[in-house]
């Protein structure tokens, strides 16, 4: 383990009698980022964060933090703190006692107390409200306390149990970008857990996504979203127009998969075959509409199809047309560009470049229709 890594697990296994939850997990949190653990509920996230935290012991693997092997040492030894998902604040103390409590545990002399606790609110953004009580405080306020107690006590590392989910959506929208800046004012390292890929997308430097107690990618949030390698990442992050389909036709950097009515060019990969089957995501923000008559724009993939709905959302524009044989193909785009908006009923062309195409070996479909179910249970 290198000076540069706050925290490690290497091979991690947890298993509860015959279930395992965290399944041979490895992977290394870069000192001073925001790295996010994102998946489905009971994909063992919660679990990896117990193991970080040592409310739980791995039944194999080890767990290193700050350059220490910490397997067998208590939660109270470990240089880590935690946030709570339901925050935990003391509701008859102060602010400043709230965050002042672990200092004093510790016996730091009062002087060091006062001048530490103040140093922390002013960084969070609460001077001035030292003698409120947490019931006084917005919700966005007193998730700032929570983060403060535990900043003040000097952590190597801060975990956070999905700590805005019990947000209204205004203000978890708010409080995600106010995370990502007080992290990288006071530089600590933060993992954070969560099933909402907004949260992991925005506020991460890196992050890494779960599924069945395995960690399938780790990467930066450009690279997770553009450059999955596997299924499961390429549907549940971000939204995608989904087919299956065989190959029908290979040449020399290309190949052709038909599902149904649609054919579709791709890129080729060195292990394709004619007759393989394969899943196909495509994000709508890569599906254009095209002019339904001209040469200018040809695109290696193009269909028609009669727009079933037209759905504004702010600034984003999203068509949902209807291909043939009740199939929908979703695109996106900006409010305010030159691309008119269609109307419901008209008959459009759209095209998108063999390069934008993801595509997998089939064998992967009952993970996509556990994840279907999983991204069911989360609404």
């Amino acid at each position: 383990m290198t000076d540069a890594v706050d925290v490690e697990l290497r091979d991690i296994t947890k298993a509860f009698g015959d279930f395992t939850a965290v399944r041979d997990v490895s992977f290394a949190v870069p000192r001073g980022t925001f790295f996010s653990i994102l998946g489905p509920s009971g994909c063992g996230k919660t679990t990896l964060l117990n193991l970080i935290s040592g409310f739980q012991e791995p039944t194999a693997g080890e767990v290193w933090i700050a350059g220490q092997r910490v397997n067998g040492v208590p939660p109270n030894r470990r240089k880590v703190n935690m946030v709570f998902q339901r925050l935990a604040l003391f509701p008859l103390m102060t602010v400043f006692d709230n965050v002042a409590f672990g200092l004093r545990m510790a016996k730091v002399p009062q002087a060091q107390v006062r001048s530490r606790v103040m140093a922390m609110l002013e960084t969070v953004g609460l001077t001035g409200m030292e003698r409120r009580l947490p019931s006084q405080l917005s919700g966005g306020q007193q998730q700032r306390v929570a983060i403060a107690r535990c900043l003040v006590l000097e952590p190597a590392v801060v975990l956070l149990d999905e700590p805005l989910s019990a947000l209204d959506l205004k203000l978890r929208e708010h409080m995600k970008l106010q995370l990502k800046h007080l992290q990288r004012e006071v530089g600590t390292t933060f993992v954070y857990i969560t099933h909402d890929q907004s949260e992991a997308m925005v506020m991460s430097d890196r992050i890494a996504v779960m599924n069945e107690g395995q960690v399938l990618q780790v990467g930066a949030p450009d690279e997770i979203y553009s450059l999955p390698c596997h299924p499961f990442v390429a549907s549940f992050v971000g939204e995608s127009n989904t087919f299956q389909g065989t190959v029908v036709e290979l040449s020399e950097d290309s190949a052709i998969v038909k599902d149904g009515a649609v054919q579709m060019q791709l890129s080729r990969t060195p292990d394709m075959a004619v007759g393989q089957s394969y899943l196909q995501f495509l994000r709508p923000e890569n599906v254009r509409l095209l002019p339904l008559d001209g040469d200018r724009d040809r695109p290696e993939n193009q269909v028609r199809g009669r727009v079933q709905s037209v759905i504004f959302d702010g600034a984003i524009v999203r068509c949902l047309v209807n291909i043939g044989r009740d199939r929908p193909l979703t695109t996106l785009f900006t409010r305010g560009t030159t691309q008119a908006v269609p109307y419901v009923g008209e008959t459009v062309r759209l095209g998108w470049r063999a390069a934008d195409v993801i595509a997998f070996p089939a064998q992967h479909r009952d993970q996509m229709m556990q994840l279907q179910k999983a991204q069911f249970a989360e609404v």
